[in-house]
């Protein structure tokens, strides 16, 4: 739009109808250049009157017209007033004119128009607002999630451990609880009559390991074999409680799943 009307070229219908393309597409009248003259200020500068009633007339640029300055603290009615100085004829007459002739405290439509630029302004705002937060957001995110990845697989981790140490706590005192009742039920009446039963194989098992020299030959073989089907009916009895202890405390608390953080924060609604 700063360019339209500072340029020299074409005729001014063509450069019109370029500037009201530029506003269809949401063309900002208040944008400023490097120097901060917006397009009033170079409709000014360069006299360009059809240019600077069309905006008056069709924008709300009449509502900043003579209250918008440039880095040098002019408004477009300053450099008119200066362009005026310098050559007076008809394009500086009438853009002076133009200019001056704007009320802005009586005008109804300027007012409107004023009052639909601090709009546009707030909404701007607030939207520059909203976007500076969803930034902080973001960039606090980007630090805190891999810490908190981390912390949940670090707690998980230390959970873990914990229901391990559990586990073998639970696992020891019914293997302790099982190899205590299997003895004492061997000094039962049905215990001694399933030692006696037992002995003849465990004797031959006995005779056999001493020959090939896995055990050393015992003073009492009797009293070996009595001993041998003891122990191993204490060693069944021991891990069938052990394999079913297992069991039973991982189908109640299962091990946690360290490579399913997502999922398992899902399960407890976080």
């Amino acid at each position: 739009m700063i360019a339209t009307c500072r340029n020299s070229l074409g005729s001014n219908t063509n450069r019109v109808e370029i500037l009201q393309l530029l506003l269809e597409a949401d063309g900002d009248t208040a944008h400023c250049d490097s120097h901060g003259d917006t397009v009033l200020h170079w409709c000014a500068r360069n006299s360009r009157v059809a240019l600077l009633r069309y905006l008056l007339k069709h924008t709300d640029a009449a509502a900043v017209a003579l209250s918008i300055q440039n880095y040098k603290r002019c408004t477009p009615l300053d450099i008119a007033k200066l362009q005026l100085e310098c050559n007076r004829c008809l394009s500086t007459v009438t853009v002076y004119e133009l200019l001056k002739d704007i009320d802005q405290s009586c005008n109804l439509r300027l007012n409107m128009l004023r009052f639909k630029r601090k709009e546009a302004l707030i909404r701007a705002r607030d939207a520059a607002h909203v976007q500076e937060q969803l930034a902080v957001v973001l960039e606090t995110s980007e630090r805190l999630i891999p810490k908190g990845e981390k912390l949940w697989r670090d707690t998980l981790e230390i959970a873990e451990r914990h229901r391990k140490a559990e586990v073998q706590q639970h696992v020891d005192a019914v293997v302790k609880a099982a190899g205590t009742a299997a003895r004492q039920w061997l000094e039962t009446k049905d215990g001694k009559l399933f030692v006696k039963k037992q002995i003849p194989l465990a004797t031959a098992d006995t005779k056999q390991a001493v020959l090939s020299g896995k055990l050393p030959k015992p003073k009492d073989i009797m009293l070996a074999a009595k001993q041998r089907v003891q122990d191993l009916y204490c060693v069944e009895k021991e891990q069938s409680a052990k394999k079913s202890a297992i069991e039973n405390f991982v189908a109640e608390r299962p091990p946690y799943p360290r490579d399913r953080v997502a999922e398992l924060r899902h399960l407890l609604h976080l």
